[in-house]
Parts: C-alpha cells; structure tokens; sequence
C-alpha cells in the first residue's frame, strides 16, 4: 500500500521541478562554455539551454550576448585602428626605400620599420581571428533567442520580454544594457519601440551629463602627467607615491567615462534599430498608436534624441509613418532636424516632398537644408531638380558648391564641377529631352570614362 501511495503521489509531483534543475545545470553548462573560444562547444551549450523552451533562460542569454557583443565591438575597433597604423608603416616604408638609395644611413630606420609593420600585420591577424570567431557566435545568440520566443506561449513571451525589461533596469554595466536592448530589436512587440524611445531619452540625458565633465578630467590627467615630468626631473628621476596614486586615480575615472560615453553612445544606435524592428512588426492598430507617442515625444526630445526619433521612424517603411514624418516637418524648426527628414523621406522614396524641396528646401536658409534638398532631389531622381540646382550653383560658396555639384552629377551623369556657364548650356541644349538615368547607369558610364575616351554619355559625346 505504501509503495502504491508513493506511486500515486509521484504523478502529482510537478516536472517543472525536475526541469528546473536541469535548466539551471544547462544555465551553468552555458556560462561555461561562453567563457571558452571553442564555438562547437558554446552551440552545443546554447542548444541544450533552449531545448528547455523556458523563459528564465534569458538572463543566463543576456549575460552570454553582452560578453560577446564587447569582445566583438573591441576586436572590430582594434582591427580598424591596425589598419590605418599598417598603411602608416608602408606609407614610410614606401618613402624610406627612395630615400635610403641616396641616404645609407636610412637603412637601420627602414629595418626597424619593417619589423614594426611585420609585427603589426601579425597582431591584426589574432585580432581578425577573434572577430571571426566571436561573430559567428553572436548570431547564433541572436538566432537562438528569437527561436526560444518563437517557440512558448504568448503569456511566457510576455514573461520573457518582462526579464529583458528587468535586466535593463537592473544591468550593473553598460554592456548588458546593451545586449538587452538588442534582444528587444530580436523579440520585443506591443508598446517596445515607445519604451526604448524613453529609454534612449534617458541615456542620452546620461550621456551629455557625463561628455560635459569629461573635458575637464581629461584635462586633469594632462595636469597630472606634467606635474610627474617635472618632479622626475626635478628628483633625478624619482616621484612621489602620493602623485602616482593620485595619477592612476584620475586617469582610471577619465578612461571609465570615456568607455562609457562609447557604450552608450553604442546603446542609443541599438534603440534605434531595435524600436524599428520592434514597431515593424507591430499590427496596424497598434503601430498607429505608437507613431503618435513616438511622435508626441520626439517634439519635447532634446539634442541628439530627436534625431535618433526621427532615424527611428524612417526605419519603417510605410505610409504612416512617412505621412508622421511630414506632419513634423511643417513644425520643425531645428535645421538638423529638418536635414534628417529630408533625406529619410527620400529613401523612403516619398515623392509628396518634391515640391517643398523645389519650393522652400533648396533655398533655406540654412546651409545644411539646402545640401539636404540637393541629396534628396538626386536621390528620387526629380528632372525638376537639375535647372533648379544650376540656379542655386551660381550663388552657392563652400560645402554647398560641392553638394549641389554632386547632385547634379549624380542626376545628369555630366561633370561640369561648378562652372555655371557650361551646366546652363549644357541644359539649353540638352533639358528638353533629357531623360534622368538611375543611379546605376551613372555608376556605369563613369567608370568607363576612366579608362575610355570619348565615350558618349547620355547621348553627348564626351570627346
């Protein structure tokens, strides 16, 4: 009878608590496994978490995610960085060989830099190989966690969601700040894109309060390095303890805002492209609703905020949306504002801005406006545009000269840098029938200007 009890009360016991222990096993497994290079371990880890299809893996995925976003952001910062010091060496190494055939003493320096480019090339390589290795398995994160939403029900999604919101609120470091709200740009849904444009409001808010003391702790450091010179020198080469620690002290707080000036700075381009994800694939009903606190909020933002709204809105391309961003349009005064607009419209290939390019755009007063008009006329390939542009060209000076010639060229596929003269008779000549190619044959029929003469181009011959 007892042993027929304990049987009956075994089909009672939850499975949960069972799984329970093997989904924090598999959570340990994980942890363990990110914690190596090797990327067959680490899937065969991922795998097994997810197996468990349950919400409470999203801290132990968050955690892993934002490890390997830092390592894959530094090692891309670093390969750049190595790339510009090799082209350096081989610049001077180019320079060093002409110069050393009149001058033997050169060839010391030009051994010594040969070595430093070689030992230059092999540090990029390591720094490559982490790269190679770490972006393979950002992605499979990335897939992995879209896969476990797509996988439970619609109130564990919600669970989950809840534990990406918890581990924003409660992220001891940037970097899981960030992972979060890249997760968000994977999953996130209802309401997710109002919620990161608030959060990128806060961070932003954070982020000029910590670049306006900056300057003034950078200069400290510069301060302190001047003062150590002077007391080496002054001490035959000793210094103070008390001045060293001081040093590493200041030094180590101005480093720390440094760092995290570029992770939040990383953090608001990810609540960009993860808010238009998220507002995507909002349904209709809902998506209206958004634009309309997204763009309620975006006309009390500040500084870098309202433009990242409006980066935010022109990610998604849809009428709505457009038709939110000309509304602001009629409103807006900030130039900045106004530029970014312009140019969003037209990749959204909003062709209802044409005439406010033509007719108020391309003549504002603002240098910035009128660059924009230009790019977002070539950019929707607007004939009305050309004539227009070689007006405004004669009264043109500095960056706008530039701008307006290259969208002129981009839209006529002729050169005529900003010679007024030649682009108005090239256009008496020519207006009337010409028709505007895309962006692709100008691409092509440049090319074989290069290396060919006489080329005809669009019908004129360039010989």
């Amino acid at each position: 009878m007892r042993i027929l009890l304990l049987s009956l009360l075994c089909l009672f016991i939850p499975t949960t608590a069972v799984a329970g222990s093997d989904v924090e096993q598999a959570i340990a497994g994980l942890k363990r496994a990110a914690a190596r290079t090797d990327l067959d371990q680490r899937r065969a880890a991922l795998t097994e978490l997810l197996g468990f299809a349950d919400p409470d893996a999203v801290p132990a995925l968050i955690e892993a995610y934002s490890g390997c976003v830092v390592d894959l952001r530094e090692a891309e910062y670093e390969v750049a960085v190595l790339r510009y010091r090799i082209d350096q060496r081989k610049r001077t190494i180019a320079d060093l060989e002409l110069r050393s055939k009149k001058d033997e003493t050169l060839g010391q320096v030009l051994a010594r830099t040969r070595t430093e480019l070689s030992n230059l090339t092999s540090e990029l390589g390591r720094k490559q190989e982490r790269v190679e290795r770490e972006e393979p398995w950002r992605s499979a994160l990335a897939k992995g966690t879209l896969d476990l939403f797509g996988s439970i029900s619609d109130s564990q999604r919600r669970k989950g969601e809840d534990k990406i919101w918890k581990a924003i609120e409660d992220a001891h470091d940037l970097a899981g700040t960030l992972a979060a709200v890249e997760m968000l740009g994977q999953v996130g849904r209802e309401g997710t894109a109002v919620k990161l444009q608030k959060l990128m409001a806060e961070v932003g808010a954070t982020r000029r309060g910590i670049e306006r003391k900056l300057p003034k702790k950078e200069a400290e450091v510069r301060k302190f390095e001047k003062r150590m010179q002077e007391e080496l020198e002054q001490n035959a080469g000793r210094m103070s303890g008390a001045t060293g620690q001081q040093y590493n002290r200041v030094k180590q707080e101005a480093a720390q805002d440094r760092r995290a000036v570029t992770l939040m700075g990383h953090i608001l381009d990810a609540c960009v492209s993860s808010a238009a994800n998220a507002l995507e694939r909002e349904d209709e009903e809902t998506r209206l609703k958004s634009l309309r606190s997204l763009t309620t909020a975006m006309k009390k933002a500040k500084d870098g905020t309202r433009l990242r709204s409006l980066s935010l809105l022109a990610s998604v391309p849809c009428e709505p949306v457009q038709a939110a961003l000309r509304e602001a349009l009629t409103t807006e005064k900030d130039p900045a504002a106004i530029a970014r607009t312009l140019i969003d419209l037209s990749y959204l290939g909003d062709q209802q801005i044409i005439d406010p390019l033509l007719e108020t755009y391309l003549d504002h007063e603002a240098w910035i406006v009128q660059t924009a008009a230009a790019r977002a006329l070539a950019q929707l390939r607007v004939k009305r545009g050309i004539p227009a542009m070689i007006d405004r060209l004669g009264a043109s000076k500095g960056r706008l000269t530039t701008d307006l010639r290259e969208a002129l060229r981009s839209l006529t596929g002729q050169e005529f840098r900003d010679n007024v003269e030649l682009w108005t008779r090239w256009w008496d000549e020519h207006g009337r029938d010409f028709e505007v190619p895309t962006l692709a044959e100008v691409d092509e029929v440049a090319s074989k200007i290069e290396s060919e003469a006489g080329v005809t181009f669009f019908g004129i011959n360039t010989s």
